[in-house]
């Protein structure tokens, strides 16, 4: 599964997670893409490190996980709302 992020022309792999909230994650260049099971974009948090995403994939609540360690911080992890779809290549 794939999502083309346009304004950077990247495809960036995206996993199917298990989450009442979360369909979608995927990780490219310090930035997290997410979509939600109730939302028809994708949103990309920035300034997300590795160890960070690698915690987000692990942990058992990755709804409560995002709410804690990412939306919580909007300066530090500005996000952005990206129309486009899932797809398989």
């Amino acid at each position: 599964m794939y999502f083309l992020d346009k304004e950077l022309n990247q495809e960036i792999p995206m996993i199917k997670v298990r989450s009442t909230n979360i369909l979608f994650i995927g990780y490219f260049n310090l930035k997290l893409y997410v979509r939600f099971k109730k939302s028809e974009f994708v949103y990309r948090y920035s300034n997300i490190n590795q160890t960070l995403y690698n915690e987000l994939k692990n942990a058992e609540s990755k709804g409560s996980f995002l709410s804690q360690k990412v939306k919580k911080f909007p300066r530090k992890h500005p996000y952005k709302k990206l129309k486009g779809s899932i797809y398989v290549q």
